[in-house]
């Protein structure tokens, strides 16, 4: 039954259609988007799949889908058009005639409903045409019409005299392919800018485009105009076809009009809309699979007319792909296979053009296709065989791999893949035999050397291992790089540590960058090998000593306060230490966490004790009476110290440490085991977590207080006050951190309190909150809050005043110049934060407060509590600009 809504258009489109499935969508989208309310739509016998997706388009009402075949030799596109004449009478007001190919674009309004407003008393209008050519396209790439097609006849060109015309629906009296009729003769029939359109036998030889134009893709690209030649005319008999001189003269490319772009991303987005409305995914891949069968049989019935040739273009192709020209070269192989569907050459090309734009499983298709049809092929059973391993379909790939040596048994490389194909598989005798073969039949082909000396690392034959390792690097020494630490370690395994030693210096001449990049490796004569990368060797001959040159100091910029002379902790000149890491072979720690640790070597020689700040291998004694013993297998790094369990000491003598063991080159992944003081705290666990170092290599000093290793690897303590190197550490490592949570607020001024605290506290501190709340600070506790929130909020705040205490360590993520005010008590005054200001590039200030002794359980003058005189910090802020 025909459909006839009850609704009411402004201006629809009639249109009929023989197989057009790949732009049928972009074409209904883009007239959706400028304002066309509905479309008639004639299907003339499609059979490439256009069918199915009308279908459903005219189920959600966004067409209406009528079926119209060819009836003998009837015109049947001047029949439809009269019998949506007659359909849509009563439904719209405007009615546009015109093909799949043709695009209405308006160029003075923003859609086709504001530009009709100014025809309100005419009939219909002519919009003329604008041909577009191939753009210099052969073949069909990816992509929408309106993108690859911009380059167009030059304004004047003879075609463009043509038009297609948009008319009142209640006054059409006749129509034709171009023209209407009008009931009445008074009836205005115009161009855009009311020119007159001369009807009755008159010429007309107007050409406007300024206002509105109709973009006509009529050859698209050589590969689309054959297929739209072959398919006939539906105006024309069935078996008439265009002339293939039509391709040339419409092939029109003077000049470029891109203004249709300006629809581009509406048009993309509604085509995903209807995708989805319709759930055109779902027989996607059924109507592309009927429009592939229908391009082939309609080449294969109208051979006799083409005079294209599969041969000629698969030249085309290959000479595209050895231009690097890939994505045309695959269209043109497509192409050649859709002139000769039975060409294993041209699917086993496209394999390969496929493989280098990374489209594996397609090209694993293309080259079952190219075997099947030639199965004698050495190559395409090679090839297939390859993309197979690749694909990890293992069995099939070692089989086409072996199917390819038994036609050709005499090629090295078939034997070299069938090897690899067997290492993925982990038959490693039979991966040696198949590589060894490749060799035999190639010396000189390095790869082969290459993956036998690699297998035969895997099952630790490192004799053997090395001689092809060398020839490898003998034929092709650029594989040297690539295999260092599997021909390092092989020469380990080995003991031969002059011949390791002699190739480390060698790469380091020629690039001495390279000292921190290769690999750690601990031979029994750890000195010798350290020496001779030009490390400093120690005197104990089972350690190394490893210098780390960082920088430790900064220009100073002088603090400032209200006080009269500037406390002679922030004037002391800045010490200097050496930074360095010690490797030890059987080393041990014994640490107590309250003071100190002492290292020792394989011998039970004290090595350093105390806090370990300076290297110290000269105090050789034995240890006795020591606590229980752990032995961790492998490499560990020893990083407790002394009060680690302290933030400010954790941040800066524990985790800066680590950038230490990168400077030595051992990358951390290597490490078997992290010793810390702790992990039982939650900002050493995020810290940790954060930096990729798992509870499962962490030991925890507390517990163990006497630790062996097989390799022991202590770097040394920064020194009493921060170094710049551990502030750009912890800024580089930790500042990620506050892209990890997006807060309610970020404050610009910040007062921290230690209204939790047992030391230091403000007594007064509810009168100083409030002063500083008429500034605008915001208080915050940063012992309930995670470190991740600590370095979001310091890493936005400007003005932060704060007690001296650890929360203020977090100020190493402070902008450059952000203001810091730090309050003391009058007997702890320590210059560590001022230290951190001057290596962030921050503005310090500071007061001292007065001493409550209303405390009895510390120390004497030590970490009082104190009294902050709210005036003197005002004075303070005006002095930082904070109080204007």
């Amino acid at each position: 039954m025909e459909k006839y809504q009850k609704k009411k258009y402004k201006v629809s489109i009639c249109a009929i259609i023989k197989d057009e499935l790949p732009y049928l969508l972009e074409w209904i989208a883009y007239h959706r988007v400028i304002g066309v309310d509905n479309f008639y739509i004639y299907d003339n016998g499609s059979t490439d799949g256009s069918t199915e997706l009308l279908k459903r388009l005219d189920k959600l009402d966004v067409i209406d889908y009528i079926y119209w075949p060819r009836q003998g030799n009837q015109n049947s596109q001047v029949f439809a058009y009269w019998n949506a004449v007659h359909r849509a009478k009563e439904q719209t007001d405007w009615i546009a005639f015109i093909d799949a190919d043709e695009f209405i674009l308006p160029h003075q309004h923003p859609d086709i409903h504001s530009f009709l407003s100014n025809y309100n008393d005419v009939g219909g209008i002519a919009i003329n045409w604008k041909l577009f050519g191939s753009s210099g396209n052969r073949y069909k790439l990816n992509g929408l019409l309106l993108e690859r097609f911009s380059k167009c006849a030059e304004p004047n060109f003879h075609t463009h005299l043509l038009y297609k015309t948009i008319a009142r629906i209640n006054l059409i009296k006749g129509v034709s392919v171009h023209n209407c009729s009008y009931v009445r003769d008074d009836c205005k029939y115009v161009y855009p800018d009311r020119t007159p359109v001369q009807l009755k036998g008159k010429v007309n030889h107007h050409i406007n485009h300024s206002i509105i134009q109709i973009n006509h893709y009529f050859t698209k690209s050589l590969e689309e105009w054959t297929l739209k030649r072959l398919r006939g005319m539906a105006d024309q008999a069935p078996e008439k076809v265009r002339p293939e001189c039509s391709f040339d003269m419409h092939d029109r490319n003077e000049t470029e009009d891109l203004s249709i772009l300006k629809y581009l991303e509406e048009t993309k987005k509604e085509i995903r809309n209807l995708v989805t409305l319709a759930d055109l995914s779902s027989i996607e891949a059924q109507t592309q699979e009927t429009r592939n069968k229908y391009e082939k049989s309609l080449i294969q019935q109208r051979k006799d007319i083409l005079s294209l040739t599969s041969v000629e273009e698969l030249k085309n192709a290959n000479k595209l792909k050895h231009q690097g020209k890939l994505k045309e070269a695959i269209a043109a192989y497509n192409f050649a296979l859709k002139l000769n569907p039975n060409s294993a050459l041209s699917y086993y090309k496209l394999g390969g053009a496929l493989i280098e734009t990374n489209q594996i499983q397609e090209a694993a298709s293309c080259y079952r296709f190219a075997s099947s049809l030639n199965p004698d092929s050495a190559w395409f059973c090679h090839n297939l065989g390859k993309v197979l391993v690749r694909l990890g379909v293992l069995d099939e790939g070692i089989e086409n791999h072996r199917k390819a040596i038994s036609i050709n048994p005499d090629y090295y490389e078939f034997h070299y893949n069938l090897g690899l194909a067997l290492i993925k598989k982990e038959t490693f005798n039979e991966a040696i035999i198949s590589l060894k073969k490749a060799v035999e039949l190639n010396p000189k082909f390095a790869y082969s050397y290459q993956s036998i000396a690699n297998v035969l690392s895997k099952i630790e034959k490192w004799d053997e291992a090395i001689i092809f390792y060398q020839k490898a690097f003998d034929l092709k020494p650029q594989l040297l790089d690539k295999n260092l630490g599997s021909f390092a370690l092989a020469l380990q395994k080995k003991g031969l540590f002059s011949q390791l030693i002699a190739l480390y210096r060698q790469l380091i001449e020629i690039n001495p960058e390279r000292a921190m990049e290769l690999p750690i490796i601990f031979p029994n004569n750890l000195g010798e090998l350290a020496n001779n990368i030009s490390y400093s060797e120690s005197t104990n001959h089972k350690i190394s000593y490893i210098d780390i040159p960082l920088q430790n100091q900064t220009q100073i910029k002088p603090t400032i306060t209200i006080h009269p002379t500037i406390h002679p902790n922030f004037t002391a000149p800045q010490p200097s230490a050496k930074n360095f890491v010690v490797l030890i072979s059987k080393g041990r720690v014994w640490t107590n966490d309250s003071w100190g640790v002492v290292v020792t070597n394989s011998e039970d020689e004290i090595l350093t004790k105390r806090m370990f700040r300076e290297p110290d291998i000269t105090d050789l004694r034995p240890i006795k009476n020591l606590p229980p013993i752990l032995n961790l297998e492998g490499m560990a790094v020893f990083l407790s110290s002394r009060w680690g369990d302290n933030y400010y000491h954790w941040m800066f003598d524990v985790i800066s440490r680590l950038e230490l063991i990168l400077k030595s080159g051992i990358n951390l992944s290597f490490v078997d085991k992290f010793i810390v003081n702790s992990y039982q705290k939650k900002f050493q666990r995020e810290v940790l977590e954060f930096l990729g170092i798992p509870q499962t290599k962490i030991v925890e000093s507390y517990q163990h207080h006497q630790i062996r290793a097989d390799r022991l690897v202590v770097p040394s303590l920064p020194l009493a006050v921060p170094s710049k190197w551990n502030c750009e550490f912890l800024r580089r490592e930790l500042m990620p951190l506050k892209e990890e949570v997006e807060l309610a607020e970020y404050p610009e001024r910040i007062y921290i309190s230690r209204q939790d605290s047992n030391v230091r506290c403000v007594i007064n501190e509810t009168e100083v909150i409030e002063f500083l709340g008429t500034l605008g600070f915001k208080t915050v506790n940063f012992s309930s809050i995670s470190v991740t929130e600590q370095v979001s909020l310091l890493a936005n705040v400007k003005v932060l005043v704060a007690v001296h205490g650890a929360a203020l360590t977090n100020i190493v993520f402070c902008k450059s110049g952000t203001k810091v005010i730090e309050l003391f008590g009058p007997d702890a005054v320590r210059n560590s934060y001022y230290t951190i200001a001057n290596h962030c590039n921050l503005e310090h200030y500071y007061m001292i407060g007065e001493s409550s002794s209303s405390r009895h359980d510390l120390p004497p003058n030590r970490d009082l509590d104190i009294i902050i005189n709210v005036d003197l910090l005002s004075k303070l802020l005006q002095l930082a600009g904070v109080i204007h």
